[in-house]
């Protein structure tokens, strides 16, 4: 009971109490992801290198004399001639060692096994050493991680772009940690390799004098030098791109969190102040000033707040760890790369908190000390309040450039228009939510009226509970609403653009069967149609600066036709029958809408090393996001691949004319799986999109609950007084359920209707069709945890509290 007291005393009542620990647990997960992506990896094979040199993992694109840097889906491989600056810059005893890689794989048994292949001189970069056999000398030697178990004399093959070649293994190498892999000798890995792969360069000398030399004589050369824990970044490029997609998904959900915390907090205080009213009233009838009492409502916040932010810190701690477990288990964390709260996102947790429930405190303080001392006490039993009119005006001019946004897809043909709209789903869920307090006053007065006409006993209650209650029903709607629509606006485009994949690729692909094979490359002579696929940046003109947009580029060992049909637009001038020249490109409409480019135009294409080509449009697909946004020369794309992808020529995937039961490597799948348009694709982009959201999903959850309590609790002195005058606990409980039904409708009801128009608009720009392509599962599945928690929330304590003695 003395707790209770406790948290009724902060901030008005244990609700708000809940609302801002939630939040601390919410901004302190979101912290540990900002945290992960900027947190420095360790090297291990690099650790005996002061110095390493790495290629760099983005590029600089040019417009009007502007210049906008964009990242590219992995390190370039570092030139030959930037091992010669080095040279030169590095003391006469300094040691300069080249660390040539090749993915490939290598197979033993049946069994094959992703690796990375490292010239024999690059174990003099760690810890690595030899404890069994000789170094490779020739080129059908391999030495192997001691992991592997192979004794020397064991003949294991690895495959290339040519099939798989016998290697006999001479010796075993032990290294502490890090992914298994195979070395062979230098001259032997640059020819696996055949393109250029230096990976990195490692420099053992003294970095303090060394180090900031190297950077000013390569600073135009497209690496990075790293000393110290920046030099892991290098070794593991895998672990450092996921780092900056944290990076960048952390920025944008801290704004999504502030803002949606802001919504939920205000409307669980706005319902607290609420319920002392009556004390407000009586404060500003005895003299107190409006100032004084807005300073009292910010410093009981705040003092809220912190407390709240420190409470929060231990859940934070708990739901980080399994958070880090869920990411990684669904493949959307690096196996290397662990979320933990640290002492920075705790700190800020606690900040942030502290200054959400302070600016919550001013603003439901100031709305409240505006009021006459004589009006505060004439209303003090109404619960009844308008919406703010900076709240009102603010809703509105986010629903009208929501739906601005929204109608973009009709307008304007190519990615820009449904991106927008996807923006603007957001924003009209936001306006939305600021305007529940009069769109759900409208409705429920309609409600309220028609239950009030009625004869059964516990709908009239129903209808007489309702009646006046805009305030306290508005904070139960507003934080299901936002649960609603955030989460249909957050799967609408991997939706969208998973169906229409869909349905292109279903027209287009003219065989039924594929081989993929995840970390390495397959031959590319063998089986079937080898195909190449790597992420390229699209480079256009916007307000007279760059602008760049991602595709994926496809290309085709030989003629497309046999394989695909891309539908090409009329005025195409390339003969699919025929191979792709190196200085041609076929773009999908989308890109071409884009790019502004058409046939007969160049478009400018950073391809994954960085290299910037400009091909000639030959041709417009309209099959372009089903079978690949680009297609481009075969040769073109494996010749420019970073260092994270296959060796030499090897295909990403095969295309087989005819399917196959048994293969000697890979992994079978559909042909439209191997292009990322299967039927697992929509839920593969809902899991992505939804998996990184699930915090602000269980802390809008929590916000749903928690308000739907105080709603109800905050009714005990009306339950009494019906009890006293003839109504049982039965009655009152079956209205409390025709409450809950009414409000999940309304929740449900306006979180669709706001995310409505950009799901039409984008399905119709990307299938022709206006029906949302959000899958009716996902949607049921949102509604039924919505009216299950709101049920519950209003159901459980209902029982509890009518079955006090209230008479």
């Amino acid at each position: 009971m003395t707790l209770l007291l406790a948290l009724r005393r902060l901030g008005g009542n244990g609700a708000t109490l809940v609302a801002l620990i939630a939040t601390s647990v919410l901004l302190g997960m979101s912290g540990s992801l900002l945290a992960a992506g900027a947190n420095e990896i360790p090297p291990q094979r690099y650790a005996g290198a002061p110095i390493v040199v790495g290629g760099n993992s983005s590029a600089v694109v040019h417009r009007s004399g502007k210049d906008k840097t964009v990242d590219l889906p992995g390190p370039r491989p570092v030139p030959p001639e930037v091992v010669d600056t080095i040279r030169r810059h590095v003391p006469a005893d300094a040691r300069v060692i080249t660390d040539v890689t090749a993915r490939v794989a290598v197979g033993f048994a049946g069994n094959w096994t992703p690796v990375v292949a490292h010239g024999w001189s690059a174990t003099q970069l760690g810890p690595s050493r030899l404890v069994t056999g000789t170094t490779p000398a020739g080129p059908d030697q391999v030495v192997v991680d001691d992991s592997f178990g192979w004794a020397p004399g064991t003949v294991v093959q690895v495959l290339t772009d040519a099939g798989p070649q016998a290697r006999t293994v001479v010796g075993r190498v032990a290294f502490p940690g890090g992914a298994p892999a195979v070395y062979l000798s230098d001259d032997a890995v640059a020819t696996l390799a055949e393109r250029p792969a230096i990976a990195a360069v490692g420099i053992i000398a003294d970095p303090t004098k060394v180090a900031d030399d190297l950077r000013t004589a390569l600073a135009d050369a497209n690496v990075v030098v790293r000393t110290g824990d920046g030099r892991g970044r290098i070794e593991f490029p895998d672990i450092a791109h996921a780092q900056n997609d944290l990076s960048t998904l952390s920025g944008s959900l801290v704004a999504i969190v502030v803002m949606v915390a802001l919504v939920i907090v205000g409307s669980t205080y706005a319902l607290a102040m609420a319920r002392r009213r009556r004390a407000i009233a009586t404060l500003r009838a005895l003299g107190a000033t409006p100032r004084q009492l807005e300073r009292l409502a910010t410093v009981e916040m705040a003092g809220v707040g912190l407390v709240a932010g420190l409470l929060g810190l231990v859940p934070a701690a708990v739901l980080t760890t399994a958070f880090d477990w869920l990411m990684r288990t669904v493949g959307l964390l690096p196996a290397d790369l662990h979320l933990t709260l640290g002492v920075l996102p705790s700190v800020a947790a606690v900040v942030l908190t502290t200054v959400i429930a302070a600016v919550t405190g001013w603003a439901a303080g100031r709305r409240t000390a505006a009021v006459s001392p004589t009006t505060a006490l004439a209303t003090a039993e109404n619960q009844d309040q308008p919406t703010p009119r900076w709240q009102a005006v603010l809703g509105g001019v986010l629903v009208v450039l929501g739906v601005a946004a929204a109608l973009l897809p009709l307008l304007v043909d190519g990615i820009v228009g449904v991106a927008v709209a996807g923006g603007g789903g957001l924003l009209l869920v936001a306006g939305t939510a600021l305007l529940t307090r009069p769109l759900v006053g409208l409705l429920f007065r309609l409600v309220a009226r028609r239950l009030l006409a009625s004869r059964v006993p516990h709908r009239w209650l129903a209808g007489a509970g309702m009646s006046g209650q805009t305030t306290r029903l508005a904070a139960a709607v507003a934080p299901m609403l936002l649960m609603v629509g955030i989460c249909l606006v957050q799967v609408l485009l991997p939706a969208s653009f998973a169906a229409a994949a869909q349905q292109q690729a279903a027209a287009g692909l003219r065989v039924p069967q594929a081989v993929i094979a995840p970390g390495y490359g397959l031959p590319s002579r063998e089986l079937g149609v080898a195909v190449a696929r790597q992420q390229v940046i699209g480079v256009t003109t916007v307000l007279d600066g760059p602008e760049t947009f991602k595709y994926t580029a496809t290309g085709l060992r030989g003629p497309v036709s046999p394989t695909l049909d891309l539908a090409l637009r009329p005025g195409s001038t390339w003969n699919p029958t025929t191979s792709l020249g190196p200085d041609q490109a076929v773009i999908g409409a989308s890109t071409a809408a884009t790019l502004g480019a058409h046939v007969g135009d160049r478009a400018e294409l950073v391809l994954a090393d960085g290299t910037t080509v400009t091909p000639t449009v030959v041709g417009v697909s309209d099959r372009g996001i089903g079978l690949g946004d680009v297609l481009l020369d075969y040769a073109t794309l494996t010749s420019h691949r970073p260092t994270t992808g296959p060796a030499g020529q090897a295909a990403d995937l095969l295309l087989l004319p005819t399917p196959s039961d048994r293969l000697p490597y890979g992994l079978a799948v559909s042909a439209a799986d191997a292009f990322g348009a299967g039927r697992g694709a929509t839920s593969s982009g809902i899991a992505a999109s939804t998996i990184p959201l699930i915090a602000l999903f269980g802390y809008i959850a929590v916000a749903v609950t928690n308000s739907l309590v105080l709603s109800v609790t905050s009714r005990t002195t009306t339950f009494r007084m019906l009890r006293r005058t003839g109504a049982d606990r039965k009655q009152l409980a079956r209205s409390l359920v025709v409450e809950g039904i009414t409000v999940v409708v309304a929740a449900v009801g306006l979180g669709t209707a706001a995310a409505l128009p950009p799901m039409v608009t984008v399905a119709t720009r990307l299938t022709a069709s206006p029906w949302p392509t959000v899958p009716l599962w996902f949607y049921l599945a949102v509604i039924t945890t919505v009216s299950v928690l709101a049920m519950a929330a209003v159901i459980l304590p209902g029982r509890l509290v009518l079955k006090r003695d209230l008479r």
